[in-house]
């Protein structure tokens, strides 16, 4: 299998300021971050070469994704064993009436924003991107696990993962 992760964080604002002076146009000011894209695989410096996404529905306001048996619905589960996550999407579904959190698993957690604390709460139609530089934990039976919360007990939202 061949993988080619292609991804883009860029956030560009353009903001026109008015002055009182005298001018025939006002400037423009961008704000912007340079170096937010690029295609990861294999043979890239961070690599990539297994990708799982998935719709994930909440049963009862909870549901635990293991990174070592990622169900598909037609295809074989994956298992990113030995790998460690490169990029990750997440979209919470604009329908949902409440946050969904996203959070390192009570048991054998894995630290998916790098730390053993982290958290990020998706409120209904947020979305969010993350690229990593290779840093976070391999996957493994003591580090594998993300779970996800809700009030909202069916609660869904759109995965995507990227490891290598």
């Amino acid at each position: 299998m061949a993988v080619s992760a292609k991804y883009n964080l860029l956030l560009e604002v353009n903001e026109t300021l008015t002055l009182s002076e005298d001018q025939s146009t006002d400037p423009t000011l961008l704000h912007t971050i340079a170096g937010g894209s690029g295609t990861l695989n294999a043979t890239s410096t961070v690599p990539a070469t297994k990708p799982w996404s998935d719709d994930v529905q909440l049963s009862g306001g909870a549901v635990t994704l293991d990174l070592t048996a990622l169900a598909r619905p037609v295809l074989a589960n994956v298992d990113f064993t030995g790998l460690k996550v490169q990029l990750f999407k997440a979209k919470a579904d604009a329908t949902n009436t409440s946050a969904v959190k996203i959070d390192v698993g009570a048991t054998n957690g894995y630290n998916i924003f790098g730390a053993a604390t982290s958290e990020v709460d998706l409120f209904p139609g947020d979305q969010c991107l993350f690229q990593f530089t290779d840093q976070l934990p391999d996957v493994g039976s003591g580090a594998k696990d993300i779970d996800l919360s809700s009030s909202d007990v069916d609660a869904k939202i759109i995965f995507e993962l990227v490891a290598g």
